[in-house]
């Protein structure tokens, strides 16, 4: 069997006085951190139960419309109105990872490469679990122009600033003032900071946040950036309420997992570690329809698709919204 493992060649071997430091990814946790991904219930039934999708049926909210008007005709006979259901589909998705070394490579380098992939493979899968959020988050901004004209987003030429962000809060209606968190690239937070447009407040772990508008200001440079001739380029900025983002957690048979191939290495010896989650990230108020699936679980471009989700919900019970705006206005 052909694996990658540490070499040699990979190591540095130190004189006996150097121990060796750590270089982290540069990847922002920002997204976990800031508890837009809420895990309840009934994500993690669906994560850990068997199949690869998972129906939550859902009570509709009680119609809108004038009540009846009493009168003293006993023939004048009310008609009692009814209450909808209807369902979400979730998609579980089956991941794994592995990593591996050569013992010699751990003999010669003083440092065990071993220890140190166990001890970033929780971040790791942060940094995933993030990406398929991003993922996420694209393909119902794609489905929603593709299916729902448009109706939760703000599109504009003008330069982003408080007014567009505004104006798609709006798009929520009458519950504008719902959102909690706003999802940026890297190029709006800057323009936001040079606008003065964040205040920084100090956060339960001695640390602080940017706040805009009341709205926890969430970094990730995965969020879209669309190019057009003759034009600046538009970047997608995403507006999130609580709860927005259901996240379950499964159990894999077996999560995590050591093998040793002891002749590897012409006997030297080569160690494996192998880690597996099951797990689903779903966007409240929309339905995986799977019309596309290039792989046994879906992958990051599969969670792009618009054809691959179907929103359920009243868009005014979608706590999503999206601003479509350059940085810099255009020079003609």
């Amino acid at each position: 069997m052909a694996t990658t493992a540490t070499r040699l060649s990979d190591v540095i071997k130190p004189e006996r006085w150097n121990e060796y430091t750590t270089e982290d990814s540069t990847v922002k946790q920002a997204i976990w951190n800031s508890g837009v991904m809420v895990s309840n219930e009934l994500m993690n039934t669906a994560a850990a139960g068997g199949g690869d999708t998972y129906s939550i049926p859902y009570w509709k909210d009680l119609p809108d419309g004038e009540p009846n008007y009493s009168n003293d005709d006993p023939a004048d006979m009310a008609t009692p109105d009814k209450i909808g259901a209807g369902k979400q589909v979730v998609r579980t998705a089956q991941l794994n990872n592995a990593w591996s070394a050569m013992d010699l490579a751990a003999e010669l380098a003083g440092s065990d490469p071993i220890a140190r992939i166990r001890s970033r493979i929780a971040d790791w899968w942060i940094r995933q679990l993030q990406s398929r959020l991003v993922a996420t988050i694209k393909g119902v901004y794609n489905a929603n122009a593709a299916n729902d004209n448009g109706d939760m987003a703000f599109i504009t030429d003008t330069p982003f600033d408080a007014t567009a962000a505004i104006e798609g809060a709006s798009t929520m209606g009458d519950r504008s003032d719902e959102f909690t968190a706003i999802l940026v690239h890297s190029a709006v937070r800057k323009k936001m900071q040079l606008n003065d447009l964040i205040q920084y407040i100090p956060d339960s772990s001695g640390g602080v946040i940017g706040v805009f508008r009341g709205m926890a200001v969430i970094t990730d440079d995965g969020m879209p950036v669309i190019k057009e001739n003759g034009k600046k380029d538009r970047y997608v900025s995403c507006l999130l309420g609580g709860g927005s983002i259901g996240y379950g957690n499964g159990n894999p048979r077996v999560s995590e997992e050591v093998d040793r191939i002891p002749l590897a290495g012409k006997g030297g010896g080569q160690e494996i570690l192998v880690s597996r989650r099951s797990v689903v990230i779903h966007p409240l108020g929309f339905n995986w329809k799977g019309t596309t699936e290039s792989d046994v679980s879906p992958t990051l471009a599969d969670l792009e698709l618009a054809t691959n989700w179907e929103r359920k919900y009243n868009r005014r019970h979608v706590p999503l919204a999206f601003v479509v705006a350059p940085i810099e206005a255009d020079t003609h």
